[in-house]
């Protein structure tokens, strides 16, 4: 492949709504990309839900990842929130164009992993596969205490007092050390030593 660059890439999935059953018209479809910037597309699907119910997010490739962390700050933020979960195959058509002269063209068609999420204020069919009910998203995990949106601990940002040193008697303090290169080091060693 080094003798290749490539070339125009051609999605072969015309069709860029995902098909749910049930999925009203009236939806915010929000495509993610690797570098969509989480607290740039939350905000905006928070507006979107209250407006039309139903929001639902497409991710492909490097995307999935960034798009399902989307979906869970969403849910954080509303705790009433249905899911809908659906794994699929993209079809991609990638030509490399050749650098030499004498090589032909390559087509390669490739099937790239992506993921839809359909998140709902009202809710889903239950016999829609992949469905989750609102509240299991602390289904495996420890529920917060009353009050709090995110547990305390040794990532909340918090931090506890720490106490000054205390000076002891008898002991130089780190002003009093003389601070000396290694050749003084090694003339005193050598001096030392004879």
């Amino acid at each position: 492949m080094e003798n290749y660059e490539r070339g125009e890439v051609v999605s072969l999935d015309e069709s860029q709504v995902p098909q749910f059953d049930g999925l009203p018209p009236e939806h915010e479809l929000i495509v993610v990309k690797q570098g969509t910037k989480i607290w740039n597309v939350v905000p905006f699907a928070l507006k979107a839900i209250k407006d039309k119910k139903h929001v639902v997010w497409s991710g492909c490739g490097t995307g999935i990842e960034r798009t399902i962390s989307c979906v869970e700050v969403m849910k954080r933020k509303l705790r009433t929130l249905h899911q809908t979960t659906r794994i699929r195959y993209k079809k991609v058509e990638e030509y490399w164009n050749p650098r030499l002269d004498g090589l032909d063209t390559l087509k390669v068609v490739r099937e790239i992993p992506a993921i839809d999420i359909w998140v709902s204020t009202e809710p889903i069919p239950t016999s829609v596969d992949g469905y989750q009910a609102p509240g299991t998203c602390w289904a495996f995990s420890r529920e917060p205490p009353k009050g709090r949106d995110r547990p305390q601990g040794a990532f909340s940002g918090r931090q506890p007092k720490r106490k000054p040193l205390k000076k002891t008697k008898g002991l130089p303090g780190p002003a009093q050390f003389k601070q000396s290169s290694s050749r003084e080091q090694a003339q005193s060693s050598a001096m030392g030593n004879s």
